[in-house]
């Protein structure tokens, strides 16, 4: 008789342990993490640009080493970009100009394409090659031919397509046109409305020629911050924390681990008598 009950209490103490193992497997499985980048090899943000900033040439020429850096930050012009030409007091020699009163941009098509073979095609002047020339060196050879036609002409080229991609865990994902020539991933992050509720803050990616950098935004000052600098064609994708799944889950796991558990109390209770 004592044998057969030390057997039923064992048994119970069995059914015990296979629920805790079953509510714990279900548990861990819930937290597993399918983010984007999450487990790849990166570059810190802050130590490359240092890094970039700090070599061997900005030590024995620094002017040049500025000037190469300037050239390289400055965006050049590519097939397909859709620009707007002004030239100051000259409506009729502009295209989308931004000294108009009656302004136009992008959004009413005032614009001229950089077309495949890299011209653009202008008033009075006709097709212009601009293709590989900086935003400023463009301004340039516009001024040189202008000036044949009006005195001292002033021409600014505005780039009307430099965006950027945004994913993952932010409130507006998707593509950002960059309103300015210089923005901040504090800006960019306000154009979308901010962080998600599960953003991981601490592994920020942003790709950027074919290099990844990782940015932790718990590590970094105000100033750092406000320093991290967004050019045309980045990548930046906000991974999700890991715990996500399991808080998305909670209202379907928290009953079933409150099931398991009144059971697991029923045999303890029961086995205990």
């Amino acid at each position: 008789m004592n044998n057969n009950i030390f057997f039923l209490k064992g048994q119970r103490t069995n059914y015990q342990l296979i629920l805790i193992f079953c509510t714990a497997i279900l548990l861990m499985s819930s937290c597993k993490s399918y983010n984007l980048l999450q487990n790849s090899s990166s570059l810190d943000y802050f130590e490359e640009m240092k890094n970039e900033r700090f070599d061997g040439y900005v030590s024995s020429n620094p002017k040049a080493y500025q000037k190469k850096r300037n050239k390289q930050e400055t965006y050049t012009l590519k097939p397909g970009d859709k620009v707007s030409v002004s030239v100051w007091n000259h409506d009729d020699l502009s295209v989308g100009s931004i000294f108009s009163n009656y302004n136009s941009n992008e959004v009413y098509g005032k614009w001229i394409l950089v077309n495949s073979q890299g011209d653009v095609t202008l008033p009075e002047i006709g097709k212009v090659r601009l293709v590989d020339l900086t935003v400023e060196e463009a301004e340039k050879k516009l001024s040189e031919i202008y000036v044949k036609l009006i005195v001292e002409p002033l021409v600014v080229v505005k780039v009307l397509n430099k965006e950027i991609t945004i994913l993952g865990e932010v409130n507006q994902p998707g593509k950002v046109l960059l309103e300015k020539d210089e923005m901040t991933l504090y800006e960019v992050l306000g154009l979308v409305g901010g962080l998600g509720d599960f953003a991981d803050s601490r592994s920020i990616k942003l790709i950027r020629n074919s290099k990844e950098y990782n940015i932790d935004l718990t590590k970094v000052s105000a100033k750092e911050f406000t320093s991290i600098g967004i050019k045309s064609s980045d990548l930046i994708y906000v991974p999700s924390q890991k715990a996500k799944p399991l808080i998305q889950k909670s209202p379907v796991l928290v009953p079933i681990a409150s099931a398991v558990t009144v059971i697991i109390l029923l045999l303890t209770s029961f086995n205990n008598k």
